[in-house]
C-alpha cells in the first residue's frame, strides 16, 4: 500500500541540519508517509550518515544535481506518496502534522487534484507566519511558504514541475500556475505545519529571472486584469501613494 504522503528535503553540504529534519520526520505517526532525502553529492559526511540509515521509510539519492529545484523535481519523480511535502534542510515538521493533515483531508474530500496549504513558524523568532485564505489576487503579491504546502501528485502531471530558470523563485512561479489552473482544489488548513529557519536563499539572494519575468508569469497564469492591478499598485506606492 502506498503512503498518503511523502516528504522530500533536498540536501547539499548540511549534515547536521539533515539529521534534525530527518527526526522531525521520522517521529510522525508511522505508515503515513515516506521520507526522500535529494543530496547533491555532498562531502561534508552526509553521505556516510544517509548509509548508516536504516529506517523502513527512509530513502535517499546522493548525486550533483543543478541546484535546489533540480533535486526536487528529482524527488517527485522517486515518492511514492499521494501528497508531497518539501522541507528544506533544517526545517522541522511539528509533531503530528501528517495525522492532522490526514484527518483534513478525509475531511476535505475533492474529484479534482488538492492543493492544501497551512501555516508556518520561524524557529529563531518564533514568528507565525499565517498563510490565511489566498486569493489569485494574494497570491500575485506574495508567496505562501513551501513549508506549509502539500500538493497531490497528480498536480505535477497537471502543471508541471519546478522550472530551474528561477533559482530562488521556482516556488512561486508553480504556484502562481497552480492558483491560475481551475482543474486545481486549493484548501486552506488553519493549523502550524512545520518550522523553518529564517535567512534562507530567498531573503539574501535575488532571483533576477524571475523578477523579470512576474508580471509576465501573473499574466500568462492568473490573468491580464490581475497583472495590470499589480503594475498599478507598485507604481503608486513607488510614488508613496499608498
Amino acid at each position: 500500500m502506498l503512503p498518503l504522503f511523502s516528504i522530500i528535503t533536498p540536501s547539499y553540504q548540511a549534515r547536521p541540519k539533515l539529521e534534525a529534519t530527518s527526526a522531525s520526520v521520522l517521529g510522525q505517526s508511522k505508515d503515513l508517509y515516506d521520507y526522500w532525502v535529494v543530496d547533491g553529492a555532498s562531502n561534508d559526511g552526509t553521505l556516510e550518515w544517509l548509509q548508516n540509515q536504516n529506517h523502513p521509510a527512509f530513502h535517499w539519492v546522493s548525486e550533483k544535481d543543478s541546484g535546489v529545484y533540480d533535486a526536487m523535481n528529482k524527488g517527485i519523480g522517486l515518492a511514492q506518496g499521494k501528497f508531497l511535502l518539501f522541507l528544506g534542510a533544517g526545517d522541522l515538521l511539528l509533531p503530528g502534522s501528517l495525522e492532522r493533515v490526514a484527518y483534513f483531508l478525509h475531511e476535505h474530500p475533492s474529484a479534482r487534484p488538492r492543493f492544501v496549504y497551512g501555516d508556518v513558524r520561524e524557529m529563531e523568532t518564533n514568528q507565525h507566519f499565517t498563510a490565511g485564505l489566498f486569493t489569485k489576487s494574494k497570491i500575485c503579491r506574495g508567496n505562501i511558504c513551501h513549508q506549509g504546502i502539500f500538493y497531490e501528485r497528480e498536480i505535477f502531471d497537471l502543471v508541471g514541475g519546478y522550472e530551474l530558470r528561477y533559482p530562488i523563485m521556482a516556488d512561486w512561479a508553480l504556484n502562481l500556475r497552480c492558483f491560475g489552473d481551475s482543474r486545481i482544489e486549493k484548501l486552506y488548513l488553519a493549523e502550524d505545519i512545520a518550522e523553518f529557519e529564517g535567512g534562507g536563499l530567498c531573503v539574501h539572494t535575488p532571483d533576477f529571472a524571475f523578477a523579470e519575468d512576474r508580471h509576465q508569469l501573473i499574466r500568462d497564469r492568473i490573468g491580464l486584469g490581475h497583472a495590470l492591478f499589480v503594475r498599478i499598485e507598485e507604481a503608486l506606492k513607488r510614488r508613496g501613494f499608498l
